[in-house]
């Protein structure tokens, strides 16, 4: 446990000082007063992007991240000098802090193996970590070419010694900086006495994580996402505005959520509602829209190296000509994922793969499947709405400043554009924002003229702690508190000992795990060649 806890404040003290150096830049040399949660989880962001960009020229491996840490450590030296650190002092705000990072460091310790790493998420992450970009690593498997940006930060922080735990340490860290930042944020609100619709967000944020995000082993790579996004409709309704300098960090966020899946491309309902309503057209010709499309056009030309397609995987960007460009991985995945999030493996009638999936055919099939994980997670949405309307109580005297209009808009749309893909890919664990955004509309439906009862609150808040941590300390019970995901691979028979294979000079291996490039299949038939220290993969 010690290896984790200072491997946890390792990445922490980097995202802090890749998010303080963004900030001190991005101002123009003018320190932003923010605190360390907020640099830290703007700091995950920009390290995501950097990752990216560093992934075309050299392995994401340790050597780069300790490089990342002494830069970090000579900036924070000479130009902030720890002037943003946490006042270290017996205080409310600290004691719940401590209380989230312990709980962090034991729901770390309690998850055990994740089954995504045996599908393609450790493979990826294995390679990236080891290589520099394949072009037509698609080859590889064919997930490989989604190239989720939480996969490249995943690469990016990992100790190879801790493999199988890291993903788990990275999870559990951006788990400890949204948590965090809401709590800070409701107390700062309590303390300056200020009541309106963003305490009741972040209210109704705090509750939700810590009665559904108990098992980091669950994360994969959507409920990281979550967390990104539930800290996007935090900083809209704190900063929302028409300038140029919001649309651009809410759309660096939104291009990084889109960038981990996809389907986050609803989440540009911010930033382009606050261009509308800026009434001009200044952002497009300024600095900020060079860097966001910079990034954009870039992850678009990386997804073609690896794929053949703009896009992956959809048909249509494809350039066919090329000849890394895998038809077989292509051809109808599309069609394959929807049908998979729809649960056609368990249907049992006469309807063809295309046609179940249409018009609700596919509905009956899917909620025998999902009934309960539906209903926890509904009756957890509205078990929410109660509580806020137990402790923001009525006051005569008093009334809720909500800031009606904007913000309540930009919350429904997203609520229903969610709705949208949710019905497309009806996987829960995927859509956790939906159900956050379904409470939080529902609790804005409800909500009267009241005031903030911060006592009533910090109990509930007590009460879903002791629930996720009592949860998590019974399963590092019940393993008689032992973490060894190495040797419970090897137990359940998902471990494989890597095969050495050649397509001409170029060494592979057929696993997913201690040796790389590693790759779920054979690649014989395909062709190899190097250019500049480049591999490229070929039909």
């Amino acid at each position: 446990m010690i290896e984790i806890t200072f491997t946890f404040l390792f990445f922490l003290i980097v995202l802090y000082g890749n998010g303080l150096i963004f900030s001190f830049y991005f101002n123009k040399g003018v320190y932003i007063k923010e605190n360390i949660i907020f640099h830290s989880i703007l700091g995950l962001i920009i390290t995501g992007f950097l990752a990216q960009i560093l992934s075309f020229f050299f392995p994401l491996n340790t050597i780069l991240l300790f490089l990342n840490f002494i830069i970090v450590f000579i900036f924070i030296y000479k130009k902030i000098l720890f002037r943003d650190k946490l006042i270290l002092k017996v205080s409310l705000k600290n004691i719940l802090f401590l209380f989230v990072f312990f709980l962090s460091i034991v729901k770390i310790y309690g998850s055990g193996f994740s089954d995504d790493l045996n599908h393609y998420h450790g493979s990826f992450i294995g390679n990236t970590d080891n290589k520099k970009i394949i072009i037509g690593m698609n080859f590889l498997h064919n997930h490989f070419g989604f190239n989720s940006l939480w996969l490249i930060l995943n690469s990016y922080f990992n100790f190879d010694q801790i493999y199988l735990q890291q993903i788990h340490i990275f999870n559990s860290l951006i788990f400890f900086l949204v948590c965090t930042f809401l709590i800070n944020e409701i107390i700062n609100y309590k303390e300056k006495k200020r009541i309106d619709i963003y305490i009741l967000w972040c209210s109704v944020a705090i509750i939700f994580l810590f009665l559904k995000f108990t098992r980091l082993k669950e994360f994969g790579i959507d409920r990281g996402a979550v967390l990104v996004f539930i800290f996007l409709i935090s900083y809209t309704i704190k900063y929302f505005s028409n300038e140029n300098k919001f649309i651009f960090i809410s759309s660096l966020i939104c291009l990084f959520l889109t960038l981990v899946k996809i389907f986050y491309i609803f989440s540009f309902v911010i930033p382009t509602l606050a261009v509308i309503n800026s009434k001009n057209l200044n952002f497009f010709h300024s600095r900020y829209f060079l860097i966001i499309s910079f990034l954009f056009f870039l992850s678009l030309f990386k997804s073609l190296l690896i794929s053949g397609c703009i896009i992956y995987p959809f048909e249509f960007t494809c350039i066919k000509s090329l000849p890394w460009y895998d038809a077989i991985s292509v051809n109808n995945l599309i069609l394959k994922i929807e049908a998979s999030a729809k649960n056609f493996n368990e249907y049992t009638g006469i309807l063809h793969m295309e046609e179940y999936i249409k018009n609700f055919h596919w509905f009956q099939t899917w909620f025998n499947r999902n009934a309960e994980e539906l209903l926890n997670i509904t009756l957890t949405s509205i078990l929410i709405v109660l509580l806020t309307k137990l402790f923001i109580k009525n006051n005569k005297n008093k009334k809720l400043q909500i800031k009606r209009g904007k913000i309540e808009t930009i919350i429904l749309i997203l609520f229903l554009a969610n709705l949208l893909f949710f019905l497309k890919s009806p996987v829960i664990r995927y859509h956790q924002t939906l159900f956050i955004l379904l409470a939080f509309n529902i609790s804005l439906l409800i909500i009267k003229p009241k005031i903030f009862n911060f006592n009533l609150f910090l109990i509930f808040f007590v009460i879903s702690f002791i629930f996720n941590f009592s949860k998590n300390i019974n399963r590092i019970k019940n393993e008689n508190f032992i973490n060894d995901p190495y040797k419970h691979i090897k137990e359940i028979n998902w471990y494989h000992k890597p095969q050495e294979k050649y397509l001409g000079d170029f060494k592979y291996y057929i696993g997913w795990i201690d040796s790389h490039p590693s790759t779920h299949r054979s690649l014989k038939g395909l062709k190899h060649k190097k250019i500049f220290f480049t591999d490229i993969l070929y039909k």
